[in-house]
């Protein structure tokens, strides 16, 4: 699974993210990105279950290293 989404889903965000951001200031994307990676643990930290949270957690993680938006919570 790890696998999948280093291969699949991360280089998608990693475009989506870039095609945005030719259009859009890069402080707003940055506070957009970071609302929207909010909302998103949020959703995750709500279901309780462990499984979505050892799947989605590093991927989000991995998405702020990316794009350098941190965790306003750190």
């Amino acid at each position: 699974m790890a696998n999948t989404i280093e291969n699949i889903v991360i280089p998608v965000v990693n475009l989506f993210m870039g095609t945005i951001m030719r259009y859009v200031e890069e402080e707003k994307m940055h506070d957009v990105a970071d609302n929207l990676l909010d909302k998103l643990e949020e959703l995750v930290d709500g279901t309780g279950t462990k499984i979505d949270d050892a799947v989605f957690e590093p991927v989000f993680e991995r998405i702020r290293e990316a794009f350098n938006i941190p965790d306003g919570e750190d």
